[in-house]
């Protein structure tokens, strides 16, 4: 079983309605997440919170939170109140454990949404063919 199988049962059980939000695009052979970054989108009939998941092997938990944080929309969901956190899968022995690490505004540092233009390249080749021009 996958980590984004395993994150939808786990929530389950803990009493949220969860749902794979992450497709395979056949044409394009690759996956989309939601928002670009998440998998998993869990919602909690009596607590009224939503929780949106990325879920990875604990050996690259680091890299996927560094993929939330550098979402351009992180900043929204987070005061709109939904919860987001990255669920880091790893065997033990027979058994499965996982490391939940929760994002929150506090978290966040300045993320570049819309980079700077690119210069315009320089022409070089005009000074080729001075000599001649005159």
């Amino acid at each position: 079983m996958t980590p984004c199988a395993r994150t939808p049962a786990l929530m389950r059980r803990s009493g949220y309605l969860a749902a794979v939000v992450e497709s395979w695009l056949p044409y394009a052979n690759r996956r989309r997440d939601l928002f670009g970054c998440f998998d998993v989108l869990a919602v909690h009939p009596v607590r009224r919170e939503m929780v949106l998941i990325q879920t990875t092997t604990a050996g690259h938990l680091a890299h996927r939170l560094a993929k939330v944080k550098a979402a351009a929309e992180l900043p929204g969901l987070l005061a709109a109140g939904c919860k987001v956190q990255v669920h880091g899968w790893k065997r033990q022995g027979t058994r499965w454990h996982v490391k939940v690490v929760e994002m929150r505004a506090a978290d966040l540092h300045a993320v570049v949404a819309c980079p700077l233009p690119r210069r315009a390249r320089r022409l070089h080749q005009k000074r080729l063919f001075r000599e001649w021009e005159s």
